[in-house]
């Protein structure tokens, strides 16, 4: 009996290559760009090789020396642009990370009927300084327009409320008249199945 072994050899790559029709119709342009036999089509693996030539980098770049990091270190552009963006993730990280933990300080060790203060207290604030920040902006801006756009908002919820009223009272009346309609059609059927006496 053979033993049980946990190893699993790796699979020898496979290599595969397109028809001669197909490869003919791609451009030699193309073609030179990939690996190919020695019929000058191209090959696929399956797998990637294990050992690159060079190492990652591209072909004008493999036999200077120098490693991925120094060479991105030599274009200054690129290198501010990923740092830009970088920092920029990373405060907004760390701002959410402070919000997170302040809200957790003041939650922590409150019962919930004093959460639920807190957060009245806080969503009040919150309207008390969007009223002011409101009125501050009818002050410094335009009051015509603030005005025209309120007064549009009243007609607007006016009229909703008159369609809604009226949508209502359509309702009860089609409602009523189904009523009686349904009474009138139970009463005629009564007098319809009653035997006649001459």
């Amino acid at each position: 009996m053979q033993p049980n072994n946990a190893y699993n050899p790796p699979r020898p790559p496979e290599v595969f290559t397109l028809p001669d029709a197909v490869n003919d119709q791609i451009p030699e342009a193309v073609r030179s760009r990939y690996n190919t036999d020695e019929s000058g089509r191209i090959i696929f693996f399956t797998t990637p090789p294990v050992a690159r030539p060079q190492h990652g980098l591209a072909p004008e770049n493999a036999h200077s020396g120098h490693s991925l990091v120094y060479l991105a270190k030599s274009n200054p552009a690129w290198l501010s642009d990923r740092t830009a963006r970088a920092k920029s993730f990373s405060v907004a990280k760390q701002k959410e990370l402070k919000t997170k933990m302040a809200i957790d300080d003041m939650t922590k060790g409150k019962t919930q009927e004093e959460l639920r203060e807190w957060a009245s207290d806080s969503w009040a604030l919150y309207w008390k300084s969007h009223a002011q920040e409101t009125s501050s902006m009818c002050n410094e801006g335009d009051v015509d327009e603030y005005e025209r756009l309120m007064a549009e908002q009243r007609r607007t919820r006016v009229k909703s409320r008159r369609a809604r009223a009226e949508e209502a009272e359509r309702a009860e009346e089609a409602r009523k008249t189904n009523y009686l309609d349904d009474i009138y059609h139970a009463r005629s059927s009564l007098r319809s199945s009653k035997p006649r006496v001459a």
